[in-house]
């Protein structure tokens, strides 16, 4: 089978990681697919190559288009948008007899997915968290509805997703929710020793750890992550930190650590304690929540988007509400009970072994394309 996967953008986040991880997933369990990628990111492209697909790098417009603004920015790009996208993606098809296009950008659904679908090219759509839920113009949701009718399957990462298209009349025969799944084995606990070395380097040994992965953003919730942080340095010195991801945190707390982006976030989320995740941002299904979980991370998140889906009372806690004082005690009250964190981690880790991991992923896709 070949498949043509369209991901535009300039960023390299959440998305593209899960790009990377399907490859990965693919790549093992069925190898006979072959992925081609056309993409305006050289980083993103170098990542994808590295994991046996073919990538090229287009010259287009790369926003994703939501708002008035946005549809305003595309139009001097219109002609150059259509030829580019149209011939390469025309002459792909003749050339590697592509079995489905995939689009990820709204951009592509809205203005590419007709004038194939007349070339008779097989149409998906994958969509990385609610479409309808966000603040976007109502032209973009009623061409996004019309231009459902010409593809043959939406792939939501979430059952959250799915909903949200459904409640807003996309016809749920193409709706088919494919969860993600995780490479468990390379997401492993680290022994206490490994721990031990990491927390050295850092000069928190023997501190325990509150960690957050992502965007140090307000969207992702980093001012309340940072004001939970301010609370619990008055009395307990024993706990630390720690962000791993980019993001203006100048007025951090004093026992705020940040490193910044991480290529790899394996030897970072291996000394959490907990994972606070207090997002404000409707997720998807958060891959940085199934990471801590292989890893054997409880994890405290905000009760939104998919992160329902993952987090359970026999993982972590979801909240929604609770003001920070509030969220401070819960999560105190986790951090001193080490059975009962013990048993939570190792319960998010089988929930991944058993329903989020590599070959349950590229089955759904095979059963489902």
């Amino acid at each position: 089978m070949n498949i043509l996967m369209c991901r535009p953008g300039k960023g390299f986040g959440g998305a593209e990681v899960h790009n990377l991880y399907l490859l990965e997933a693919f790549k093992k369990y069925a190898p006979q697919t072959n992925f081609i990628y056309f993409v305006t990111s050289k980083i993103f492209a170098t990542e994808l190559k590295k994991r046996g697909a073919k990538a090229i790098t287009l010259n287009v417009f790369d926003q994703e288009i939501g708002i008035k603004k946005d549809l305003l920015r595309f139009l001097p790009h219109i002609p150059k948008y259509f030829y580019v996208y149209l011939t390469t993606i025309i002459n792909y098809s003749k050339k590697y007899k592509l079995d489905y296009v995939i689009f990820q950008s709204m951009t592509e659904k809205l203005f590419l997915t007709l004038p194939l679908f007349l070339f008779g090219i097989k149409i998906c759509w994958l969509e990385h968290g609610p479409v309808f839920a966000f603040d976007r113009t109502q032209l973009v949701k009623t061409a996004y509805r019309l231009n459902s009718r010409f593809v043959s399957k939406i792939f939501p990462v979430s059952q959250d997703a799915s909903n949200d298209l459904i409640k807003h009349g996309i016809n749920p025969r193409k709706v088919i929710t494919i969860y993600p799944g995780i490479d468990y084995k390379r997401f492993k606990p680290l022994t206490i020793i490994q721990k031990n070395r990491i927390k050295n380097k850092l000069g928190i040994s023997g501190k325990k750890v509150i960690g957050f992965i992502g965007a140090a953003c307000e969207e992702k919730g980093i001012y309340e992550f940072t004001k939970i942080a301010q609370l619990t340095q008055k009395e307990h010195s024993n706990i630390v930190f720690l962000v791993v991801g980019d993001g203006n945190l100048a007025n951090k707390p004093k026992n705020v650590i940040t490193v910044g982006h991480k290529k790899d976030v394996k030897p970072y989320l291996g000394i959490f304690d907990l994972f606070l995740f207090p997002t404000k941002h409707l997720e998807g299904l958060s891959l940085a929540i199934t990471e801590a979980f292989a890893m054997r991370v409880p994890v405290i998140a905000r009760n939104i988007g998919g992160n329902c889906e993952l987090v359970s009372d026999n993982t972590g806690y979801l909240f929604k509400h609770e003001n920070t004082s509030v969220l401070q005690k819960i999560i105190l009250r986790f951090l001193y009970n080490s059975p009962k964190l013990d048993k939570l981690g190792r319960n998010g880790r089988k929930l991944i072994i058993e329903r989020f991991n590599y070959k349950t992923w590229t089955n759904n896709y095979l059963k489902s394309l």
